[in-house]
């Protein structure tokens, strides 16, 4: 039996009994990347402004969101529903089809 102590460094580690083995391999901590900037306020989201690595900004939930042909502001929704129905419908409609 072998111990491995706390500072001691390893690849993987291997457990066997008479019936099984269990072999973990450990992962090595890649490169660290500037992570989430310093800001931001309840309600904020991160956001992605270019294609460029790590170009980000802290934004202002705007409440606008889109579905399908569904673009707005949710309580300004006042097809929801009908929009949800023909979906509905639909979806059974294709379930029935495809037996």
């Amino acid at each position: 039996m072998t111990t491995i102590t706390d500072n001691q460094k390893v690849d993987n580690v291997q457990l066997t009994n008479n019936k099984r083995t269990l072999t973990v391999t450990l992962a090595k901590q890649g490169t660290q990347g500037q992570g989430v900037p310093n800001g931001g306020t309840t309600g904020q989201f991160l956001n992605k402004i270019s294609d460029t690595d790590f170009d980000t900004q802290w934004t202002d939930s705007t409440a606008v969101v889109s579905w399908g042909d569904i673009l707005g502001t949710l309580s300004n929704q006042t097809d929801l529903q009908t929009e949800l129905t023909r979906i509905e419908a639909s979806a059974v409609a294709m379930a029935i089809a495809l037996g």
